[in-house]
């Protein structure tokens, strides 16, 4: 092992370790030099976008992630999607869409970034693009109960009670054990 890896591994478990003590400032600043020591590596870009998420700087946290999934992030589409759902617990849907947007352009095939795309823009009464993107999401993967359910809650809300349960029971039939469906 060079002694570049080290120094490397060095500034990121311990910028790991500063956040997890809380302290933001020094983390990021040890995050920063662990990418300086080998700047191919996704994790510490990765790592300061959480860290900067938690400092409530957005789109430093954007910029970071975005830099992460560039370097070649494994399982990116995974992340893409967690990331969107940190946004909506904090109720911030439109930075949520933005980065499914983001996700939508690299993984344009990805069913699951369609689905939560789709999911995201309904929750945000964005209906002329959240229903053709829950859509898309099932021509991608026919068996997502996700979109499906969707689609079912978006016609129950426009009282259309019979391509609601159409939707729900297509659901069921994937996947039975879905008391909130039944």
């Amino acid at each position: 092992v060079c002694s570049s890896d080290l120094q490397y591994a060095y500034y990121n478990t311990l910028g790991v370790e500063l956040r997890a003590k809380g302290k933001l400032s020094e983390a990021v600043v040890a995050f920063d030099r662990a990418a300086d020591i080998n700047p191919t590596r996704p994790t510490p870009h990765l790592n300061e976008a959480m860290t900067s998420f938690d400092r409530q700087l957005y789109a430093a946290a954007d910029q970071q992630f975005l830099e992460a999934v560039a370097l070649g992030l494994p399982d990116a589409e995974r992340y893409f999607i967690d990331f969107a759902a940190l946004y909506r617990q904090r109720n911030m849907n439109p930075k949520a869409i933005g980065l499914l947007y983001e996700g939508r352009k690299l993984f344009p095939q990805s069913y699951l970034i369609a689905a939560n795309l789709g999911s995201a823009l309904l929750a945000a009464e964005r209906y002329e693009e959240g229903v053709p993107e829950l859509v898309r999401a099932l021509g991608l993967q026919p068996s997502s109960t996700m979109a499906l359910n969707n689609l079912g809650l978006f016609y129950l809300k426009q009282n259309d009670y019979g391509r609601a349960l159409d939707f729900w029971n297509r659901s069921l039939s994937i996947e039975p054990h879905q008391p909130q469906i039944r």
